[in-house]
């Protein structure tokens, strides 16, 4: 029972962090469609605005996501960040996510609430760079299925990497590598 209660107190504890909370040793730096470019201490994500703090003397300004290009974060120990908007495939909204791979196929991964058990759940968005949206692939929510489907039909043009979907040779965990193993062996240059 106690088990329960902590893991609820939890979700709600991240939930209110990751929602309202400034980064701690992150430097960011705002890269707008127009090319301009702002530096900042501190950065908050609020829905399609964020929050940015020039320095410690500053007040916050908001600012809307749409104008941005990408939201570069450097933490204190060199690593680097980097957040968009784009729209999903198939519905109206935009979305702020992580590229975490960049390529002939990039993607984006988005993490969210925090399940039952306590961990994070990631959804998987990959697009490629003539494409305008992302396409889900699948999330870590075990209530989610289907990825195998969606992975088939988005790399339908790269018979090996479906040939290694269907023997299950990748999985949604192995995300990287198929972006990678698309990139390397089925984009057209």
């Amino acid at each position: 029972m106690k088990g329960n209660l902590f893991k609820k107190f939890l979700a709600v504890l991240v939930l209110f962090l990751t929602g309202s909370s400034f980064a701690q040793g992150e430097m960011p730096t705002l890269i707008f469609k127009n090319g301009d470019t702002l530096h900042g201490i501190s950065y908050a994500f609020k829905g399609k605005k964020i929050k940015f703090r020039k320095n410690k003397e500053s007040e916050f300004i908001k600012y809307d996501l749409d104008d941005v290009s990408k939201v570069k974060l450097v933490s204190k120990y060199g690593g680097i960040a980097v957040f968009v908007r784009l729209p999903i495939m198939g519905k109206r909204q935009k979305q702020t996510m992580q590229l975490t791979v960049e390529g002939p196929v990039s993607l984006y991964e988005m993490v969210g609430s925090v399940s039952t058990d306590g961990s994070y759940i990631t959804s998987y968005y990959v697009k490629r760079s003539d494409e305008e949206a992302v396409a889900f692939m699948g999330s870590t929510n075990p209530l989610i299925t289907g990825f195998r489907k969606r992975a088939i039909k988005y790399f339908k043009d790269c018979e090996p990497l479906v040939e290694k979907l269907k023997k299950k040779e990748f999985m949604l965990r192995n995300m990287k590598e198929i972006t990678y193993y698309y990139s390397e062996n089925c984009a057209k240059n």
